[in-house]
């Protein structure tokens, strides 16, 4: 299982380094989020927008495209939302500490760890710093060459 973080899917949305990588993995891999990453990428949206990046007008059309983008991934079942339950908050809960990890970051790598994912693509510095405390899931950048991406996924 292949899990893509929030931030994975943004660099595919926003047009960053990496996001040619997610739309691979989507059309050839089983590939998941939380439904959470939905909210994250509307703050992301928003902070764009407070930023002066984009227009309101802009803002609104991305916010209406991604979702809209989502829904149609999850009817082709190329992305598949998994639910926030009281569970991965728990567990969540207990990573806050130990790792120095944001609430959302937490949630996430609770959500990958609960369903034994193979690798967590991220394009967030918080978690790539978690390479070496965490042996599973293996956290890559989403700006990992395509070919090593290859390998590893064929271990």
């Amino acid at each position: 299982m292949i899990y893509l973080e929030a931030s994975a899917l943004w660099a595919m949305y926003y047009g960053e380094p990496g996001g040619d990588n997610v739309i691979w993995l989507l059309n050839n891999y089983e590939c998941y989020t939380s439904e959470w990453s939905i909210l994250e990428l509307s703050r992301a949206v928003s902070k764009r927008y407070n930023q002066g990046e984009i227009t309101k007008r802009e803002a609104d059309a991305l916010n209406i495209f991604i979702l809209a983008d989502i829904e149609k991934l999850t009817r082709e079942n190329k992305l598949k939302l998994t639910k926030v339950t009281w569970n991965l908050i728990k567990k969540a809960y207990h990573l806050i500490f130990p790792l120095n990890l944001y609430a959302s970051d937490a949630l996430h790598l609770s959500t990958a760890l609960h369903y034994k994912t193979k690798i967590m693509f991220v394009d967030d510095f918080h978690f790539t710093r978690l390479k070496d405390k965490i042996k599973k899931p293996k956290i890559l950048s989403i700006t990992e060459n395509k070919k090593n991406i290859q390998k590893i996924l064929s271990k």
